[in-house]
């Protein structure tokens, strides 16, 4: 009986430091990832922009960089030109999760374990950016959507009162933008005027960094 109450003993303990070392190695594995992502986030993102761009043979412009009109330079870190709608994209990390309105100027920052606090409404930024480049580039006309890429493990709860404005974990983006180029209620942009108002951006960009997918 003590033999095989012995045995049970040290089964048991067996087992539990497998179970602690693996949950010790998930653990370190969480967090050399979450490290990885948050110093190399804008590489990280344009591997997946480029990859969505590749997959449908649309223009990419990276680090689209103009003079707005408070003579500020401003950058925006992708346009992926689709075949029904122009997106705006920046790039942006958060260790924790949004709350809030698009409308809203700063959104509750609640970090993982931590209290929560403030940070600046990316929306706000895109969503001027997006008018601006409207104005500039006479793109009323033109279906154009500004998006915030995040991390995949920034939750986002941020009420929606603006259709053309999103925030998007990086691992959606090309389901988000197939949903907008499968929308059979978007007309597609004439192939001929699409590729005009590519190399007019790219007339109008400082920094020229063009990729046709």
């Amino acid at each position: 009986m003590n033999v095989f109450l012995s045995t049970l003993q040290n089964t048991f303990i067996i087992i539990s430091a497998v179970i602690v070392g693996i949950l010790i190695i998930s653990l370190v594995v969480v967090l050399v990832r979450r490290s990885v992502t948050e110093k190399r986030y804008h590489e990280l993102y344009y591997q997946r922009i480029y990859k969505t761009a590749l997959y449908k043979d649309y223009y990419l412009i990276n680090n689209f960089t103009y003079l707005s009109d408070d003579s500020l330079y401003v950058t925006i870190n992708h346009i992926l030109f689709g075949d029904k709608c122009i997106y705006l994209i920046l790039d942006m990390y958060y260790y924790g999760d949004l709350y809030g309105t698009e409308d809203d100027l700063s959104l509750i920052l609640v970090p993982h374990n931590q209290k929560k606090c403030y940070t600046e409404n990316p929306l706000g930024l895109i969503s001027k950016y997006l008018e601006d480049i409207k104005r500039t580039m006479g793109l009323d006309d033109i279906n154009m959507r500004g998006l915030v890429v995040v991390n995949n493990d920034c939750y986002s709860e941020v009420t929606d009162t603006h259709p053309e404005l999103d925030i998007v974990r990086v691992r959606r983006l090309k389901k988000y933008v197939d949903s907008i180029e499968k929308d059979e209620s978007i007309p597609k942009i004439d192939s001929t005027q699409l590729k005009n108002i590519v190399d007019k951006f790219d007339a109008t960009n400082i920094k020229k960094e063009q990729t046709n997918g």
